[in-house]
């Protein structure tokens, strides 16, 4: 902490790296051989980073008593909201640490969880879930790494709080170029964090740069192992998620990772390769790259990889993927909110921008997040009066879920849904788009593959409820292209 506090005098003025660097050189011994990193600049050593245990079981203590054992009058406002009595902190608290297992279990949380906030710290001690703020404590954070047997600690206090952030990030950058990746204790966690502190100050491809490089120092310094792996994996779905420079070396990466983890203990796993046809089927999308989008489609499909796979997948990526639970019984909805229904969707896309029916209609009747579970019926045998009947009935329960009003007000939601959801720039317009868009697709498929009772139920439902001029025209212009093909080959035979 002696080296945070010879940094301190400088930190209203630090906001950048190149701030911080000249704030360090000023600290470090003159006989010091400064190291630097290409963006993140002036790299710190390591010694004076790292405290033993002893010194880290004092120091955490210390910052907390200084920091959450005193209760102020904003701090005591915040706690009555959550029905917590200042008092009784601060009873429990002392109570806390005078116990003889008080700072165990503090030390056993933050070795086990990496970072310790203000309403984590009252439901370690209350031994419940609390939810309360750090906003008047003047400690946002801390967090804790063992290299080693040494601790890497760093309290984020709210003044200054950018200052500590870099400082914070410099560190983890000094540990990653100069430790063996077995000194560090949870390398995933701690490259993820890493992560999670350069967004404050880094743009998302600068991110992907810094962490490209140090992935290729470890592995060209360590042995083949699972938290190497692991790294390389973090690696691969930063490049994914950091923009379209980032993306476009996507496939390089994961040629290299399937070439290097190809054999052995530690070879590739199914779940990892449909993760990597995953990515490279949505970059395919993002960069507009035909061919790769039909062979990553069909890459997807094969041995039923992404419905086995779809959970695992979904995890591995949840920092980009803004959704929702599954909901197969609607047709109308905002696909990208739903990952699985979206890469089906993207890949019925695919298959119809390639004239690809067959293998589109194939999808269609495999999966029911396709379509909906009325029409998937339909395909699969109920093609009953009944059965399509429940298209309709699908949209109209869709219109009024939308728009969140009660199934008895169907009649008016559905008038509520012809006033607004052509009005551009505006939730519902791009809800229809995407159904309509997706409808489009379905509507040709059915018509290729001559499924002409539900292509009329839809055709219809589309008209009554959803019906966009544009893409009715194109729609117009398809099948009269299609009926012409159909004319001119009756015609030759």
């Amino acid at each position: 902490m002696n080296y945070d506090n010879a940094l301190l005098d400088n930190a209203k003025t630090i906001r950048s790296f190149h701030q911080l660097d000249d704030a360090i050189s000023k600290i470090l011994p003159s006989q010091e051989v400064h190291h630097t990193h290409p963006i993140i600049g002036q790299l710190i050593p390591v010694t004076t980073i790292l405290v033993d245990h002893k010194k880290v079981v004092q120091q955490v203590k210390h910052i907390i008593m200084n920091h959450w054992q005193s209760i102020n009058l904003f701090l005591a406002h915040d706690l009555q909201t959550g029905n917590i009595e200042s008092e009784q902190v601060q009873a429990r608290i002392q109570h806390f640490f005078e116990s003889p297992n008080g700072m165990p279990r503090l030390m056993q949380y933050l070795m086990k969880n990496n970072r310790l906030q203000y309403g984590q710290f009252l439901s370690l001690i209350f031994e419940k879930e609390l939810q309360v703020t750090a906003e008047h404590t003047g400690l946002t954070e801390i967090v804790l790494f063992k290299i080693q047997d040494k601790y890497l600690l760093q309290p984020i206090f709210s003044e200054n709080v950018a200052f500590y952030r870099l400082l914070l990030a410099k560190k983890m950058c000094s540990i990653l170029t100069f430790c063996p990746l077995e000194y560090i204790e949870q390398p995933t966690a701690f490259m993820k964090l890493y992560k999670h502190y350069l967004s404050y100050h880094c743009t998302k491809n600068r991110i992907a740069v810094i962490i490209h490089k140090h992935v290729e120092q470890l592995d060209y310094e360590s042995k083949k192992s699972f938290e190497l792996k692991q790294l390389h994996l973090i690696n691969i779905i930063n490049h994914f998620v950091s923009g379209r420079r980032s993306l476009k070396r996507l496939h390089r990466c994961i040629e290299q990772f399937t070439a290097q983890f190809a054999f052995g203990q530690y070879a590739i796993t199914s779940k990892e390769q449909t993760l990597f046809y995953y990515l490279l089927f949505m970059r395919s999308i993002t960069l507009n790259l035909h061919e790769e989008k039909v062979f990553y489609a069909k890459a997807l499909l094969e041995n039923e990889r992404l419905s086995e796979h779809a959970v695992e997948v979904f995890f591995e990526v949840s920092e980009v993927l803004n959704v929702a639970r599954p909901i197969p019984e609607s047709i109308v909805k905002y696909y990208p909110h739903y990952y699985i229904e979206h890469v089906l969707y993207l890949i019925v896309q695919t298959f119809v921008e390639q004239e690809m029916f067959d293998d589109c209609f194939n999808v269609l009747k495999q999966y029911e997040m396709a379509s909906c579970t009325a029409i998937y019926n339909v395909l699969n045998g109920d093609q009953t009066v009944e059965g399509l009947a429940k298209i309709e009935a699908t949209v109209q329960r869709d219109i009024a879920q939308v728009l969140q009003m009660p199934p008895q007000k169907m009649m008016e939601a559905i008038q509520q849904w012809h006033e607004i959801y052509r009005l551009p720039k505006t939730k519902y317009n791009e809800i229809a788009k995407y159904t309509v868009s997706h409808l489009m697709n379905i509507l040709k498929t059915l018509f290729v593959v001559e499924q002409f009772d539900c292509f009329e139920k839809i055709l219809d439902v589309y008209r009554k409820y959803l019906e966009m001029p544009r893409y009715t025209a194109k729609l117009h212009e398809f099948l009269l292209a299609k009926m012409d093909e159909k004319t001119s080959h009756l015609a030759s035979n």
